[in-house]
Parts: C-alpha cells; structure tokens; sequence
C-alpha cells in the first residue's frame, strides 16, 4: 500500500515528529511504500520528495520581514501552496491512504478538499491531541 504521511515537520523537532517517523519506519517494514510530505527545511532529512515540500513557515523568526510575518499568520488559516502541492505529490503518487499527523498553523487544513475530493470521502476526519 502507498501511504502518503504528512507531518510540517521531516526532522526530528520533538516528540510528535519522533512518532511520525517511528511510524513511517513501522510501516515500510510491513512493506508499505511511505510518501512524505513536509515543509522544506534546512533540518530536514533527505527525501526524493523534498521537491514537492512547501515552503518553511516560521513564526518566530524575527529576522522575518513584516509582509512575511502578515504571509506567515495567513498560514493559519489558508495555504493556496500546500494546497497546490498535496493535488501535485497525489497525482504524481497515487496514495492509497493519507495519513496526516501534524499540520496546523504552518500548512492549514486548505488541503483537506483536495484529499477529499481525490478519495470521494463524505467525511474527512482529523485526529489531534
């Protein structure tokens, strides 16, 4: 099976990327083909998929001009990237399932009519703490 695993994380930035990895790596030694997706970061792990990565938002960084930071708060609530590039890692790899682990504020749910639209869901449902 192709699981398409998201997480805003693809390094280990604290526990919940500790469990998305663990289970990534669970996974594909049960023989299931795991596609991340991510926001590029200079952390992150090497991935033939970083291409389809949107790119790092970063709240605390203060080094950020102030039309990045409006950008950034935006993220919140709509992601027009993260929705463009989950429709672009589905069709380029067909998942079978996705599993989205931890998307909020960086990547937005925006991309969730996409997943829901590809799968014909009458319900997409979000698990988080």
């Amino acid at each position: 099976m192709k699981i398409l695993n998201v997480n805003k994380y693809y390094y280990l930035k604290g526990g919940a990327e500790k469990v998305y990895f663990d289970t990534a790596k669970l996974l594909e030694e049960h023989g299931h083909e795991v596609i991340p997706f991510s926001m590029k970061d200079k952390k992150n792990f090497p991935s033939i998929y970083e291409d389809y990565f949107i790119e790092n938002v970063d709240f605390f960084n203060k080094e950020n001009k102030f039309v990045k930071k409006i950008r950034n708060i935006g993220h919140l609530f709509y992601s027009m990237e993260a929705k463009f590039m989950v429709e672009k890692i589905v069709k380029a790899t067909s998942p079978d399932i996705v599993h989205l682990h931890n998307i909020y504020h960086q990547m937005s749910p925006s991309f969730l009519s996409v997943l829901k639209k590809k799968y014909k869901a009458k319900k997409v449902i979000v698990l988080s703490k």
